[in-house]
């Protein structure tokens, strides 16, 4: 697993605020607006508020390629994430 993302703000801010949707490849830096969890194992790598790490990216990149469910997001396929604005 990836190391745990820094919190940028809370949970609920983040979900309350206004968002916008980006290339998830290229997210690094941005706090996320979503949660994003594999499954299996069902264990959440980036929630809401969180700032989204170039090893978030790696690791989550390589459970979509192995074919890894992911829970969460509004892109399961996480070609696109939605980020605060």
């Amino acid at each position: 697993f990836p190391p745990i993302p820094p919190m940028a703000m809370t949970p609920r801010e983040a979900f309350l605020a206004q968002t916008e949707k980006v290339k998830f490849r290229q997210s690094a830096g941005r706090i996320c607006a979503e949660v994003i969890t594999p499954y299996p194992p069902g264990i959440p790598i980036i929630a809401p508020g969180e700032r989204v790490t170039k090893e978030i990216i790696e690791y989550l990149t390589l459970e979509v390629k192995a074919g890894v469910h992911m829970q969460g997001p509004a892109d399961p396929e996480l070609k696109t994430v939605r980020v605060v604005a």
